[in-house]
């Protein structure tokens, strides 16, 4: 009997190693197929929206009112993050530069108008929420003029 000679041994790993690949190629677009079960997500509220929502809360709504200020809080958190990832101060333009420091300033001012949500009085319920509002609506032009400029 004769033993197997290598070109034989190759031939043979190389079918089986075909083999497997085009079985493995039959399920893979199974597996990799996007689910079209699943729906969208919504798409994110526009500034204008956020503003409107953000005056239409009642005294009597706070609770819910601060879980939003929170949120929003946080995408201003993140999205300063974000943008100062994206800015050297050294490399950038003077008109980036501004447009950093207008977004800073912006930020810093949401975010002092965010806590006076905590001590808001029936009284000045109003104000607090439409300074507020207007904060957040210059907040995200400071961050589209700040996107918009180049390095």
């Amino acid at each position: 009997m004769k033993t197997p000679s290598a070109r034989s041994l190759l031939v043979i790993g190389l079918s089986l190693l075909a083999f497997t690949a085009t079985g493995r190629a039959e399920q893979s677009p199974a597996v990799t197929a996007p689910r079209t079960d699943v729906a969208p997500p919504p798409p994110a509220p526009t500034t204008a929206e956020i503003v409107t929502k953000l005056k239409t809360y009642t005294y009597e709504q706070r609770a819910e009112y601060a879980l939003l200020v929170d949120d929003l809080t946080r995408k201003a958190d993140a999205a300063l993050t974000e943008l100062s990832a994206s800015y050297v101060e050294v490399k950038s333009s003077p008109t980036r530069r501004k447009a950093m420091e207008a977004y800073r300033a912006a930020a810093a001012d949401f975010k002092d108008k965010a806590t006076k949500v905590d001590n808001a009085q029936p009284e000045n319920w109003e104000s607090i929420t439409s300074n507020l509002a207007t904060s957040w609506q210059n907040l995200q032009g400071a961050e589209a003029k700040f996107r918009s400029e180049k390095a």
